[in-house]
């Protein structure tokens, strides 16, 4: 429960300090969080194309595949500024309870060890952290692809916009993005968002995601102002023709 509480207490720290503007490289740590320089986006327009296949993903620490971290570096340095402990790129070695959704996490934000839920008590290594981390990563590739599977002809993500979408899916589920319970019906219906997405209109898609409103900034019920913080720094990595209209 201590554990818990000092979480709780760093969320707001978080929340307090995450600006929603581009953040310069000293604000965290030497990670520069904001939008691209122009060498950036060539870069990324180099790999926008390049998908990471089944054995690229076991092979990758090879010197000659990216990794998923450097495909896609400013959203794994997001996931790691709020997961990790005081914002220092550290993973927890021991189960904490998550203030916001109750539910017992580990590593970098990690629910999961080796199949199973992490429990109370539960401790890791370093580098079993880094696996996990890892390991969460690679089904967040396999939920990006899946999305970019929706898009129509000639419709692609920024590796901006993907970017963000890695730091989302890390933090919550995929189906929050495609389904939501029909209030009257009680049935899965489609979500806006999902809607917009499949019609190739990417605006309207970053607004079901990001808005402080009505984007993806609840857990527990509740709209969480850490969330919050964290949708606006991910807008930011997208490109201004994927931005919706901030009125």
């Amino acid at each position: 429960e201590q554990i818990g509480v000092e979480q709780g207490l760093l969320d707001d720290t978080i929340a307090d300090k995450v600006p929603t503007d581009p953040v310069p490289v000293e604000d965290f740590g030497g990670v520069n969080l904001g939008m691209q320089s122009a060498k950036q986006r060539e870069l990324d327009d180099t790999i926008a194309d390049k998908t990471l296949t089944d054995s690229q993903l076991k092979d990758e620490e090879t010197d000659t595949v990216p990794t998923i971290s450097q495909m896609y570096p400013r959203g794994t340095d997001l996931i790691k500024l709020f997961e990790s402990k005081n914002k220092t790129g550290e993973p927890y070695l021991e189960a904490y309870k998550d203030p916001s959704t109750g539910i017992m996490t580990i590593g970098l934000g990690n629910t999961k060890i080796d199949g199973r839920a992490v429990k109370k008590g539960d401790k890791i290594t370093y580098d079993k952290a880094i696996q996990l981390f890892n390991e969460s990563l690679r089904e967040s590739i396999d939920e990006l692809n899946d999305l970019k599977s929706f898009l129509p002809e000639g419709v692609k993500f920024s590796k901006g916009f993907e970017s963000a979408l890695i730091s989302i899916l890390h933090n919550s589920s995929p189906k929050k993005i495609k389904f939501i319970k029909d209030k009257k019906t009680g049935k899965q219906k489609e979500t806006r968002g999902f809607k917009a997405l499949k019609k190739g209109d990417l605006k309207a898609f970053s607004k079901e995601l990001f808005d402080p409103k009505v984007g993806i900034v609840s857990a527990g019920g509740k709209v969480r102002q850490g969330l919050v913080k964290r949708r606006q720094q991910e807008l930011q990595f997208l490109d201004p023709s994927e931005r919706y209209d901030i009125k």
